[in-house]
């Protein structure tokens, strides 16, 4: 990298260039990467991308936002030191929940990167979401995890007849 970039969409770890792996942190969207470059230094850790990600250019900044800019970026590091705690120790269903929270809403890493932020094996990784896709298969018809909300059909949802179509609402 010759410029610092910034995580667009998706998510990414970091790991030290050429060691094992085992990820330093977590990139998520808004996190800045490659800040070392700014003062010269050779970026010190090699992104992978847990799953689809999108990063840009930082380009210019102007003079007056680089504080505020490196301020965030201090704030999140941090967040990003409790969130790894969090990751690594404590039971072992409580660390992969934990990850599969910081990456709401996008696709399940693969499984070897799950067990590397977790510090896990994979074994035990592959266990507990078997455990949890029986557990969300086996939730009673008419129940629908998590927040839900189901708008009402709108006229281009209405089939050929005219009439929408049979809906059901989520608890």
């Amino acid at each position: 990298m010759s410029m610092p970039m910034v995580v667009v969409s998706g998510a990414m770890r970091l790991d030290l260039p050429g060691e094992d792996d085992s990820a330093i942190t977590l990139a998520l969207p808004g996190d800045l990467l490659g800040v070392e470059v700014l003062l010269g230094q050779l970026p010190r850790s090699r992104g992978v991308a847990l799953v689809a990600t999108e990063v840009a250019l930082l380009g210019p900044v102007p003079q007056d936002q680089w504080l505020a800019l490196l301020g965030r970026q201090l704030l999140s590091a941090r967040q990003r030191q409790m969130h790894l705690a969090r990751l690594r120790h404590g039971a072992a269903a409580d660390r992969v929940e934990t990850l599969l929270g910081l990456l709401e809403g996008v696709q399940l890493p693969r499984l070897t990167d799950i067990a590397a932020l977790t510090d896990l094996a994979p074994e035990t990784v592959s266990r507990h979401l078997s455990g949890r896709r029986r557990a969300l298969q086996d939730l009673p018809s008419g129940q629908v995890p998590g927040r839900v909300a189901v708008s009402p059909p709108s006229a281009a949802c209405r089939g050929a007849s005219g009439r929408a179509p049979a809906t059901r609402t989520a608890p």
